[in-house]
C-alpha cells in the first residue's frame, strides 16, 4: 500500500501488521520500518518532512519499542507517542484487539492531539 503523496500526518508503525491496522481503523496514514531498531536514512527522513506536516512515531509500549522510539525521535525531530498501558499486549493492534474500535480511534486521537480533555486515552477503562 503506497502512502499519500502528501498530507497533515503520518505514522511510523515498529511492524506492517499495526501500520495497517492504525490506518484502516483511523484513516491516518501509516508506514512500518522493518523494526523497532531498524533506523532511517537521511534520504527517508527529508522526504518525510517534505510530504508532511506532522510525523509520528507509534512503537511498541514494552522497554525495546519506548527505548527505539526515543531514538528515532532525536535523530529525526519527529514526535514519538507512546501507547498507555492496557491489559492484553503492547502494540498497536493488541491495543486495537483489547479495547475496540470506539475506543481505540479515540486513544489515537487523544496521543496526537493531547488537548482533547475530554478524551484523554488515559482516563479510558482500561
Amino acid at each position: 500500500t503506497k502512502v499519500p503523496e502528501t498530507g497533515k500526518q503520518i505514522v511510523i508503525c515498529s511492524s506492517l501488521k499495526d501500520a495497517l491496522c492504525l490506518w484502516a481503523n483511523t484513516g491516518i496514514p501509516a508506514l512500518a520500518l522493518q523494526g523497532e531498531g531498524y533506523g532511517m536514512s537521511d534520504t527517508a527522513i527529508s522526504e518525510l518532512k517534505r510530504r508532511y506536516s506532522h510525523i509520528y512515531i507509534l512503537f511498541d509500549n514494552d522497554k525495546a519499542g519506548l527505548i527505539d522510539g526515543e531514538k528515532l525521535a532525536k535523530k529525526t525531530g519527529f514526535t514519538n507517542l507512546v501507547l498507555p498501558k492496557f491489559t492484553g499486549g503492547k502494540d498497536v493492534s493488541d491495543l486495537f484487539k483489547s479495547v475496540g474500535k470506539e475506543k481505540f480511534v479515540k486513544t489515537i486521537n487523544c496521543l496526537i492531539n493531547p488537548e482533547d480533555e475530554e478524551d484523554d486515552p488515559f482516563k479510558l477503562p482500561f
